[in-house]
Parts: C-alpha cells; sequence; structure tokens
C-alpha cells in the first residue's frame, strides 16, 4: 500500500469520531477536487481500522466520474453490495426499495465497513446508507454531498492539496531520496507545478520512473520554459492524465455552467465572486449562485472564503485549454463585462477610500451587468483587498491585448489603496505599466497622471530623483492642458517629494503655497484643506510653530466642515498638530492628538500612516520619560514596517536599541 503523506489532520477528524457508538452508524464524506487523494485516504484509513469490524469490509466503485461511463444507479449498486455481502443471487430482489431493505437488514447483523468510492450525488448514495449502529460507511466524490450532511448526520471531509513540505516528500516517497541527478531546486519547482495535488505529483513520479521523462532536472527545465502544461500530467493513457481524470467533472456540467468555466480559465481571475461570475455570464444573482454551486459540487471551484470560489491551477489551466478550443464572440463579451465591472467597480470603492481626489471618467460606455458599490471606507477596503489580485491579473491581460485606456485607468483605481497600506513598489509596478499604455494612447492627460502617481510612489520609496523628474513631467504636461487641479495636486505631491523625501523645507513650502492658492481659488474646499494641513507641517519643520499651530487648526475646521468627512486628512492633520505640540513641549496635548489621529487611522486600516504615528508618539512618550510606553509604541510601529518592508523600520530599531 502506497503511503500517505500530509492527511494526518483527516485522519484524526475520522478517528475521533469512532471513539463512540453511533446510534445509527457513522457516515463520512471524503470529497474534494480530482486527483486530491480521496480514495487513497479513505483505504488507507479503512486498512488502518480493519481490526474494529470483525465481519469485515467492503468496497464499490460508484462510478461516478470516469472517462465514458455512466455512474452505477443505485438499483444496480445495491445488487453488488449486496452480492459482496455474499447474499445468493436468487434470493437478491427485483425492486430497488426491496434491495435497499434487505441490505440494511444484513448490516443490522453485522459490523462491517463499507466504503463507497467515487459518488455521484446523494441521489445516487441515500439508498445504500445502511441505517446499522455497528457499521460505517466512507463515501468519496467530488460532490461534498451536503444533503447527506444535513439531513443524515454524514461528517464532512474536505480534502486539500498538499503544501509544498509534504508535496516533496510524496514525491521523495515515489522517487526514492537518493538520485544522481536530484537537485532540491528542480524539485521544488515540480511539486509548484502540480499545486500539491496528489495525483500530478504521482505522475510526475511515473515520469522520473519510466522512459518518458528521465530526470528531475529535465522535467523542471519543462516546467522553467513554459512549454509542457498539462502535458507533463499526461503519460497516454485515461488514468495517468490530469485531463482524463478531471474532464468527467466538466462534462457533468451544464451548459452555462460549464461556459462559466471555461470563462474562468481564460479570465485571468484567480477567484470568482457572484459578481464576476455574473457578469461573465451576463446573468442575474440567482444565475450565478447557481453555477457557482454546480461547479462547487463537482469540486472544480471551492468556496476558500465566504463568497469567494477558487479552482486549483491545473484545473484553470484545463479550462482554459477547453476555452482556447472553442472561443466565439459571446466570450469577447463576457470579457468586456468583466474588465468593465473592475474597472466601474475599484472607481467606486476609491471614491469611498478618498473623496476628495478627483475621479476619471471610464472609458467606453458601460458593458457591466453588476457593479460592485462599497457602502462604506471598510467595505471598499474588503472590496479592493479581496479583488486586488484579480484587478492586477486584468490590468496585465489589458496590457497584453492592447487595451490601453483600460491599463492605465485600472492602475488609476488602485493608487490610495496601496498608499494606505504602504504598497509602493507595487504602485510603481502597476503605474509603469499604465505609462506604457498612456504613451501608445498619446494621451496628454493619460501621460500627466501617470507621471504624477509614479512621481508619488517614487517618492515614497526614497528615491528622490525620479519622484522630482516625473512630477515635473506632469506639471509640464498639465500646465499644457491648462489644467489647474492638475497643476495644483502635482505641486502639493512635489512639495510632499522635496519635504518629507529630502528634508528640503523651504522649496516644499513654496509648492504647498502654490497649491494651496490654486485650490482656494478653485473654492476646492477638501483639497484646501490637506494642503492647509502640508503647509502647517512644512512651517513645523522650518521652527514657525506658532504659524503652524494656526494653519493646522483652520485645516481642522475646513475638514470637519466637509459634506463627505475626509477621514484621511483629518487624521493626518491630528498628527501634524501633536508634532507642533511636542516641539512646543506640550507633551500631553501632543500625545492626545496621537491617539486621536491613531483611532481614525485604524477605523481606516490604514497600516502605513498607524506606523508613522505610532513612531511619532513614542518621540513623545520618551520625551516625557516614560521610556516602558515609548518602546512599546515603537515596537508596534516597527511590526507594521516590517510586514509591509519599509526602510524606516531600520531607524526604529535602532531607537529600539537605545532604551532597551
Amino acid at each position: 500500500m502506497r503511503k500517505i503523506v500530509g492527511r494526518e489532520p483527516e485522519i484524526a477528524t475520522l478517528n475521533s469520531h469512532i471513539a463512540e457508538p453511533a446510534r445509527a452508524g457513522y457516515i463520512f464524506v471524503l470529497s474534494g477536487v480530482a486527483g486530491v487523494g480521496k480514495t487513497a485516504l479513505a483505504t488507507d484509513w479503512a486498512h488502518r481500522i480493519s481490526d474494529r469490524f470483525p465481519d469485515g469490509q467492503i468496497y464499490l466503485d460508484l462510478k461516478g466520474f470516469g472517462e465514458d461511463v455512466q455512474p452505477l444507479d443505485p438499483s444496480g449498486a445495491l445488487g453488488r453490495l449486496l452480492r459482496l455481502l455474499r447474499i445468493p443471487a436468487e434470493h437478491i430482489p427485483a425492486d430497488k426499495d426491496e434491495r435497499a431493505s434487505l441490505y440494511r437488514r444484513v448490516l443490522a447483523e453485522r459490523r462491517i465497513l463499507v466504503v463507497l468510492d467515487n459518488a455521484h450525488d446523494a441521489a445516487q448514495i441515500r439508498p445504500l446508507l445502511p441505517g446499522a449502529p455497528a457499521s460505517v460507511t466512507i463515501i468519496t466524490g467530488r460532490d461534498p454531498l451536503h444533503s447527506l450532511v444535513i439531513h443524515d448526520g454524514a461528517v464532512p471531509v474536505i480534502l486539500d492539496v498538499l503544501d509544498e513540505s509534504d508535496s516533496l516528500e510524496l514525491l521523495y516517497s515515489r522517487i526514492g531520496r537518493v538520485a544522481e541527478d536530484f537537485e532540491s531546486a528542480d524539485a521544488v519547482d515540480l511539486v509548484r507545478h502540480t499545486g500539491g495535488l496528489p495525483l500530478a505529483l504521482a505522475i510526475v513520479a511515473a515520469r522520473i520512473q519510466s522512459h518518458t521523462g528521465a530526470s528531475i532536472t529535465e522535467l523542471a527545465g519543462e516546467v522553467r520554459r513554459e512549454r509542457s502544461g498539462l502535458d507533463l500530467l499526461d503519460l497516454g493513457e485515461a488514468e495517468t492524465s490530469f485531463r482524463a481524470v478531471v474532464s468527467p467533472s466538466y462534462r457533468a456540467l451544464s451548459g452555462e455552467t460549464a461556459r462559466l468555466f471555461r470563462l474562468f480559465g481564460v479570465s485571468s481571475c484567480f477567484d470568482l465572486s457572484w459578481q464576476t461570475a455574473a457578469n461573465l455570464l451576463g446573468t442575474d444573482k440567482s444565475g450565478s449562485h447557481a453555477a457557482l454551486q454546480e461547479l462547487g459540487r463537482h469540486s472544480l471551484v471551492q468556496e476558500r472564503a465566504p463568497g469567494r470560489f477558487r479552482s486549483h491551477d491545473l484545473v484553470r489551466a484545463y479550462a482554459a485549454e477547453l476555452a482556447s478550443a472553442g472561443q466565439s464572440h459571446q466570450d469577447d463579451d463576457s470579457m468586456r463585462r468583466l474588465r468593465d465591472y473592475y474597472l466601474r467597480s475599484g472607481l467606486l470603492a476609491d471614491h469611498k477610500l478618498n473623496p476628495p481626489r478627483k475621479q476619471i471618467s471610464p472609458a467606453g460606455p458601460q458593458a457591466a451587468s453588476w457593479i460592485s458599490q462599497p457602502a462604506d471606507y471598510g467595505a471598499a477596503r474588503e472590496w479592493f483587498e479581496a479583488e486586488h489580485d484579480n484587478i492586477v491579473a486584468i490590468l496585465n491581460q489589458c496590457q497584453v491585448f492592447g487595451l490601453h485606456d483600460m491599463v492605465w485607468q485600472l492602475a488609476w483605481t488602485l493608487v490610495t489603496f496601496y498608499d494606505r497600506q504602504g504598497r509602493w513598489h507595487e504602485q510603481v509596478d502597476t503605474q509603469r505599466l499604465a505609462l506604457a499604455s498612456a504613451e501608445a494612447l498619446g494621451s496628454i492627460e493619460a501621460r500627466a497622471v501617470v507621471h504624477r502617481l509614479l512621481g508619488q510612489a517614487y517618492g515614497w520609496l526614497g528615491r528622490h530623483p525620479e519622484a522630482v523628474d516625473h512630477c515635473e513631467k506632469a506639471l509640464t504636461l498639465y500646465q499644457s492642458l491648462n489644467d489647474l487641479n492638475g497643476c495644483a495636486r502635482t505641486h502639493y505631491t512635489l512639495g510632499w517629494a522635496f519635504g518629507e523625501r529630502r528634508n528640503d523645507y523651504s522649496t516644499a513650502l513654496i509648492h504647498a503655497q502654490c497649491a494651496l492658492e490654486i485650490y482656494t481659488a478653485l473654492g476646492d474646499s477638501a483639497w484646501q484643506a490637506r494642503t492647509l494641513n502640508s503647509v502647517g507641517w512644512y512651517q513645523a519643520q522650518l521652527s514657525m510653530y506658532r504659524e503652524a499651530l494656526l494653519t493646522c487648526d483652520k485645516a481642522i475646521d475646513v475638514f470637519r466642515r466637509l459634506p463627505d468627512p475626509d477621514r484621511h486628512g483629518e487624521a493626518d492633520t491630528l498628527d501634524s498638530l501633536g508634532y507642533v505640540y511636542h516641539q512646543l513641549g506640550d507633551h500631553d496635548r501632543a500625545r492626545q492628538l496621537y491617539e486621536d489621529a491613531l483611532h481614525l487611522w485604524r477605523l481606516q486600516g490604514n497600516s502605513y500612516y498607524e506606523a508613522d504615528t505610532l513612531h511619532h508618539l513614542g518621540d513623545t512618550l520618551l520625551a516625557g520619560e516614560d521610556h516602558r510606553r515609548a518602546s512599546e509604541s515603537w515596537r508596534r510601529a516597527l511590526d507594521i514596517l516590517e510586514r509591509i518592508g519599509h526602510p524606516e523600520s531600520g531607524m526604529l530599531r535602532e531607537k529600539l536599541r537605545s532604551v532597551s
């Protein structure tokens, strides 16, 4: 018997449930994607507990999913089970219900373990349930059989893929650890290609052991060259081909669900929500839910988080192959709806995160059937957290297809989210793609926007020359368009780049005052408030504390009179005021202002800004000779900065060492 690897938690779950007698026998449902090892676990566990069943074990393949075979009907399955229980053929009734009754009577008199492998659905299984207190039934299948869990007390055991360590152990156990050509890096690449799927690992091991693949190194080379895809997992036989194993699940799908599966494969999305599925299908919410649930029943997707359905990478690759073989104009419409969904939903979510930000007009007429409209700041942040990887994947796909207006606009939607999380490397990556697309479009407006956003991102990363270069290019372009709002926003960013990134606060103050003058003339109260805070901050850095206090107080007053609260700007200004009071020697007032700012940062989930204020709070606590609380504040700030990989973490480590 093959070694079972990485299934200790599942085995522990199974063992824990049979520790006490059951009133009607135990029923276990082992479910998961094709090739995840359901049958192997069921048979291994049955062997482990065989001594508990003196009357033996019986095994039946229900043929729920297979190449060119029909699932066993319940009556036929009962007939086979009765024969396995040594009931003479002449004593087996013809009627299904009578067979089920006889099956239950026979099991009531015996202690039997029954393995029902490869089940199709609950309708096939329910007549086969024994209802005998001394028996245990193990069911395996791609369908989780929720109705058996709900109505029959079945214990669900959902099998996931193996992690990297267990995958390597399984591969080693198949081929042996000692091999002249073995290289750990090659083995890691291979197991990552298989995505931890035991069937895929077994096929790879077979190729290594057979003439179809001489070594780990050669197979890993195929993966790196991206030539093989699913071909690496095909030994030419139905039972040794990933495609052949997963294809029955696909063929069992209804028409619209099969179409969603194919579209998922080419969408570039890592997972699906009901909104993305609805846009791909052009259907309503109920139709989307029905299709996702059907995919889930066949284990072609798994609900990894509430409302988020993900598929194994190899299953998605199979879906992409199917889609490529039969693409249509209807599929093009699906992808247009999906791209438009992410753009328009992203614009709405960004507005909730950053109300003062001047919005852009989405490219083209609305194509999306459904658009997400977050109710508040928290919902908008959660939407971006859930959809971020999909947005970036769609953005990259648009770049490949030459959909340049979508590229720079999708990148635009991510800026506030990145800024609040301190993810500036990612902002640079997406904005560089956006700049290439803006230049391909020949759009002065798009180029101006992207140059400014690149300047902002480079500034955060401490790359001052690039930050100033991009901002100055943006300012020139905005001036050519006579775009006063764009000019003001760029002056604001230039002030920040010179001040925070280069400590040239005199130049920073000039740029901030230019921005303030324009925003005041435009009557833009939200940005007037933010720019007042910048002016006050630079004044404070130039030791103009009384002027800074008046300027920042004025900013707070404007913030609190805005019709749409700007919690980010208000928190930033409270931090500035805390700094001013610290410099004036009023440490109690400074501490209170910092704590008020922290409350607002945490409400918004703004990681970097929370760390920045914690850093300032620690300085104030140290000035008040509260060394313990200063260390605590710096430690919390350091934890955040290390998590986001920020260069200021080194400075905080030094401060912590100085007070330890």
